[in-house]
């Protein structure tokens, strides 16, 4: 059998087999597609016999519907040839009417478009549709206008669309000839057609359905997140509601996203119209998304790469491989342009694209989309040249084009997880030929890992803190969990999908106490003076910095526990002079487990709290775990100044724990001022806690 028939049936299977709402949820990568296969974008009109023959060496084939010399014929004989995706191409961020059509009424509510001040849609009610869009910035103001004029693409002409669900209507009825519903749009073929099945019987007509595997999303980027004319961000949301839309609609059909890259990319952030592209991310409603001039662009007048690679490669890249990656991830194709560049340039492309990024390349002959060059692909059928021999190459997922930040190599942080017995990992991304590029994490309790346990393929996260700030944190994270009490040391490697499964071998380590507890035992009795002259020779909970701008805030700088036979003793000192109220709290975890005691209204305490000191009084937490229900013990001993305070109470009264989980909020509000300081920082972001043992035996020095 002719190998590409049978990768077609493969897919086909494959599709067949994942066409369920399941599959529109969360689609994932091309299957059976890799940085070898072969990808084609053409919008020309040459279907002969030479040409097709060409088309059908490739793995992928997008064609233009709306083209004359497309049929539902050539579309059928590219898929029975062993094309394993024909897809078609669609607009769906803006309406390109041909000469002899009118802007479409269906609806006239607009052209709309969102108040700048307000964030409130304004429909224009002109009688034309309510899905176009009139915002035209004015670069020397520095401001929107609104001419009640629907804005159109200067070069291509295009109408500027909001993708609404008005919208969503007319491209899923409109047809090619006309469709009973929908009128107004003759050239164009919709949803339906693209993907409708095909009457063996019409396979001639332009008119028919053409049966094509999935669909080509064109002008996604009409919803970017940049200032200017033809960027629309406040039309971000509609637009992954349009995409989801399809998805959901057609979930046996494959969907490949032209650019789009904004919503992949981690830190992006338009201010007036207060959005975060990533938000609205579409990863999980498509199957790839192209990048295209990633390299080498269509101007002419550029002789070298684009103008723009540095910040593709070193900015937009990263983020855009780290969310390909994942789980619901997506492959990544990539269009460049030859337009008679030095020869070198290609093989630089190659290295780039193909063999460090592992994405699809196709290197088009010139400006217009209307070839089909194979001169390029000769690499790609190179056995020798294509085999993957090195491991993945680690990458900075928070850095742009002017920073000479290294990368991020291997494991980045680890911190205790939500539970006792769990570490949580942090780690940045890599790329690799060979996708997806798979971690695995080593943990050891000797230094030289001579005892490691490896965890290989792990099925990580994302880390939400990367969507917002990807300079200061890691784009991916996993949990261990049902790990025993000890220190351990952590390792992140990461390893490609090649046959020979590269690995890379770094030893960035890390390392992490599951059971850090400190202990200050002492056999003479500490004088509540608020001196802490005593305390000089224990262990604190750590030294904190200034937290708070406001003097008049309780600003912790470090803090002690001991204790003796009897009693418990804590000593706090302040940044700033201290005006003690009820927003003054240490919280207990006597029995070391949070699913018992107070663990707040939304569950965001990263302990159950058993026992409270507000100010100096003793509380014991008697409700459900989620109310504010606390019976009062007692007024602890105590002693303060402006900077320090010490405190004392008998252990029984908090049951006697042999160890005890501990945090410390000093809740400002209480004062009248609005910020709050933890110590740890880290301990509601992170779920993070300290430890004190009840158990070691050391005495304090005399």
């Amino acid at each position: 059998m002719n190998p590409l028939i049978s990768l077609r049936l493969i897919i086909t299977t494959l599709l067949l087999f994942f066409a369920s709402s399941a599959f529109a949820e969360t689609r994932g990568p091309l299957q059976g597609i890799n940085s070898s296969s072969r990808f084609l974008l053409y919008y020309g009109d040459d279907f002969s016999a030479e040409n097709m023959q060409k088309m059908k060496t490739f793995d992928v084939v997008v064609l233009h519907p709306n083209s004359a010399g497309v049929t539902p014929k050539v579309v059928k004989e590219l898929q029975d040839a062993g094309v394993a995706y024909v897809l078609g191409y669609i607009s769906i961020g803006e309406d390109t009417p041909e000469e002899d059509e009118l802007p479409i009424t269906h609806l006239g509510k607009g052209p709309v478009y969102i108040d700048e001040e307000t964030h409130q849609k304004v429909y224009q009610n002109t009688g034309i549709a309510s899905f176009y869009m009139d915002s035209v910035y004015d670069s020397e103001q520095a401001v929107y206008e609104h001419d009640s004029i629907a804005d159109t693409n200067g070069i291509f002409g295009g109408y500027y669309i909001y993708p609404n669900s008005d919208w969503r209507w007319v491209i899923n009825e409109m047809r090619i000839g006309g469709s009973p519903l929908f009128s107004q749009r003759k050239y164009a073929a919709g949803l339906k057609q693209i993907a409708g099945e095909r009457d063996a019987n019409q396979l001639e007509s332009k008119f028919a359905n053409f049966g094509f595997d999935g669909f080509f999303l064109d002008t996604i980027d009409t919803a970017g997140p940049y200032t200017g004319t033809g960027w629309y961000p406040w039309a971000v949301a509609e637009m992954q509601k349009t995409v989801k839309f399809i998805s959901d609609t057609y979930p046996d059909k494959v969907i490949v996203a032209n650019r789009g890259a904004y919503y992949h990319q981690a830190g992006l952030y338009n201010s007036i119209y207060d959005i975060k592209p990533i938000d609205y991310s579409i990863r999980p409603y498509i199957n790839a998304m192209l990048f295209e001039s990633y390299m080498l662009d269509s101007d002419s007048s550029h002789q070298g790469k684009s103008p723009y690679f540095l910040d593709n490669h070193i900015n937009i890249a990263p983020k855009l491989i780290s969310e390909a990656n994942r789980p619901d991830g997506f492959t990544i194709l990539s269009l460049d342009y030859m337009m008679d560049r030095s020869p070198d340039l290609y093989d630089e492309l190659f290295t780039t694209v193909v063999k460090q990024n592992g994405w699809l390349s196709y290197l088009t002959l010139r400006g217009k989309i209307n070839t089909v060059d194979l001169d390029y692909l000769g690499k790609l059928d190179n056995a020798s040249l294509m085999k993957d021999t090195q491991p993945p190459e680690w990458m900075h997922t928070g850095k742009y084009a002017n920073q000479s930040t290294p990368a991020r190599v291997g494991v980045q942080k680890v911190i205790p997880g939500k539970n006792s017995n769990e570490m949580i990992v942090f780690w940045d991304s890599a790329k690799d030929q060979s996708l997806p590029v798979k971690y695995n994490i080593s943990i050891a309790s000797k230094a030289d890992f001579s005892d490691q346990i490896k965890f290989s393929h792990v099925k990580f996260e994302k880390n939400p803190a990367w969507d917002d700030d990807p300079a200061n944190h890691v784009a991916n994270q996993y949990t261990l969990k049902n790990l025993s009490k000890k220190n351990y040391f952590v390792r992140v490697t990461a390893e490609d999908s090649s046959p020979d499964q590269n690995e890379d071998q770094n030893t960035v380590t890390l390392s992490l106490n599951l059971d850090i507890s400190i202990s200050n035992p002492v056999n003479g009795t500490i004088n509540l003076d608020a001196q802490l002259d005593e305390w000089q020779y224990l262990q604190s909970f750590g030294a904190d910095a200034k937290d708070s701008s406001n003097s008049q805030s309780v600003d912790w700088k470090e803090i002690w526990m001991a204790h003796d036979e009897n009693q418990v003793y804590l000593a706090y000192e302040y940044h700033n002079p201290v005006q003690m109220s009820w927003g003054h709290i240490t919280y207990f975890d006597t029995d070391i487990n949070n699913a018992t005691g107070f663990k707040g209204w939304d569950n965001s305490m990263p302990v159950g709290v058993e026992y409270m000191i507000q100010a100096y009084n003793l509380w014991k937490y008697t409700g459900n775990g989620t109310n504010w229900k606390w019976q009062f013990i007692k007024k602890v001993s105590h002693s303060s100044s402006q900077f320090t305070s010490e405190m004392s109470f008998p252990r029984s009264l908090i049951g006697n724990p042999e160890k005890v989980d501990i945090y410390f909020e000093a809740y400002n509000p209480a004062i009248g001022l609005t910020d709050i300081d933890f110590l740890p920082d880290n301990a509601i972001t992170d779920n993070n806690t300290l430890r004190y043992s009840f158990l070691k035996e050391i005495e304090m020095p005399q």
